[in-house]
């Protein structure tokens, strides 16, 4: 069956390659892993919830001819290079949501004739299907703009799918654009059963420009000044990453304030929600 329709991967589209998806893309869904608990006096497997489900599979067949405007040799040089590495995978078939890729492997490739033949992907994904559109939610902890000192909030999310892994990201703010040496960060906690602290001491002159992101689905902290993104997890990262996945239903988030009494914290988080696969 035709496809009739494109791949979005790492941002270019397969179409723009002169490559022709030849067929509907193929889904291996994952499973759940099965994890044995030894509890005295009961027997049996229990199965685990989403956080230990096995990679999933789409895989893509492409069809490459030969046109007056194309070298058949040049374009599957392209599209090998283009299938390398890891991003995220748009279907033309269901483009309200992406997929994480970890890995691409080329399956199958073969040439029918001197100007034309197809090639075979499986792209390797986590196993969730993640909406393209992000919940953001702006808090502000500390110092407000009438000097009164807000320690905490608390913030109540609904999440109506599988899981959400937020990008929580902490921007240092000083009231009056005063240019000075100090701590600003968040503790994040969720439901009261998980914990994490974001902190970070911003230099003089830049306690503005220093923006730290604590990203639960690269499970990587960064900070990012001035437009440039620099390691520095070692530096105030206190949690287990997957402490801080969203699982389906209500939840209160609350956020505390760790920084210096001078500083407002900013405090945005992206809820990237995601379906089971």
């Amino acid at each position: 069956m035709y496809f009739n329709g494109n791949i979005t991967f790492k941002g270019t589209t397969s179409g723009s390659l002169g490559v022709i998806v030849s067929s509907m893309p193929k889904m291996q869904h994952s499973t759940v892993k099965a994890t044995e608990y030894d509890i005295p006096l009961r027997d049996g497997i229990q199965y685990s919830s989403w956080r230990n489900r096995t990679d999933a599979q789409i895989t893509v067949k492409f069809a490459i001819v030969k046109d007056n405007n194309t070298n058949y040799i040049q374009t599957l040089r392209a599209t090998r290079q283009w299938l390398e590495g890891t991003g995220e995978l748009i279907l033309d078939n269901n483009p309200d949501v992406y997929y994480n890729v970890k890995k691409v492997e080329i399956t199958n490739e073969e040439m029918f004739t001197l100007s034309s033949g197809e090639l075979e992907a499986t792209f390797v994904v986590e196993p969730f299907e993640y909406m393209r559109t992000d919940t953001e939610i702006e808090v502000e902890i500390g110092n407000d703009e009438d000097g009164h000192f807000v320690e905490n909030r608390t913030v109540t999310i609904n999440n109506e799918t599988d899981l959400c892994k937020p990008l929580i990201v902490t921007t240092p703010f000083i009231y009056g654009a005063l240019y000075v040496e100090a701590k600003f960060g968040a503790k994040i906690q969720i439901d009261s059963n998980t914990e994490a602290q974001i902190e970070y001491m911003s230099g003089i002159g830049d306690a503005v420009t220093k923006v730290a992101n604590c990203d639960t689905n690269l499970m990587y902290t960064y900070i990012v000044q001035d437009g440039i993104a620099s390691n520095a997890e070692s530096k105030f990262i206190t949690h287990n990453y997957e402490d801080l996945w969203i699982p389906n239903g209500n939840h209160d988030i609350k956020l505390t304030c760790v920084g210096d009494s001078s500083v407002t914290t900013k405090v945005l988080i992206k809820l990237r929600k995601g379906y089971a696969i």
